[in-house]
């Protein structure tokens, strides 16, 4: 469904670049704060929200007041985002829109607005290739996703980070689950993808479930 509007959320106090390239794809654009926005009565129909994300924790099980209440009202997408901290299997399951990174380049931005205002997702090939993984992973995934004889030589932690990667978790959340550091966590996944011979995530994955690998370009 395409969007006749679109709905900034951040700190009015300060130029937003995203209300800027907005207005130069000539898309209606509004800058609100949070206070104002619970202070409108009601949106317009068709409007899409942007939130700034700053200080508000998507990769968790659980969003904040205000992301909560602005779903309720629209359509979401985040933006000014870390790529650390956003779990984007979580993020399309709750149905935000789409995840503007903070270090995206500018024609990909300028792409996302155009694209999002048309009523499309966007997430990255790779993003979206995990998700599909994770969402068409049978229930009994925890019993064969060791299945492969190439697990056979992980160690109990390398095989509780694959399994998390599995459930679409990031680095930093692996951290904060298992108690260690990101640092420590990309150093197990470098070795799981060498013992398993994995290129990237989505792979390993899918050699996890047994699921032969298809020798195309990685995105991820």
């Amino acid at each position: 469904m395409p969007y006749n509007q679109l709905l900034i959320l951040s700190d009015v106090s300060i130029s937003c670049n995203l209300v800027l390239l907005a207005k130069s794809l000539g898309i209606p654009v509004k800058q609100l704060s949070a206070t104002e926005f619970q202070a409108q009565q009601e949106l317009p129909q068709n409007t899409l929200i942007g939130i700034q994300l700053k200080n508000v924790s998507v990769g968790k099980n659980s969003f904040n007041t205000l992301l909560q209440s602005v779903r309720k009202c629209g359509s979401v997408f985040l933006f000014n985002a870390e790529r650390d901290v956003i779990n984007s299997a979580l993020a399309m399951k709750t149905g935000i829109r789409g995840v503007i990174y903070r270090d995206e380049q500018l024609d990909k931005v300028l792409s996302a607005l155009s694209n999002m205002m048309k009523g499309q997702l966007y997430y990255s090939r790779g993003e979206l290739s995990a998700f599909v993984d994770q969402t068409l992973m049978p229930e009994e995934s925890s019993d064969v996703l060791f299945s492969s004889e190439k697990f056979l030589i992980l160690t109990k932690q390398e095989k509780r980070i694959t399994k998390l990667i599995a459930e679409g978790a990031r680095n930093k959340e692996i951290a904060d689950q298992l108690n260690i550091s990101t640092h420590t966590v990309k150093a197990h996944v470098s070795t799981i993808l060498r013992k398993t011979q994995a290129r990237n995530r989505v792979e390993l994955i899918k050699i996890a479930q047994g699921v032969p690998a298809a020798r195309s370009p990685s995105y991820i």
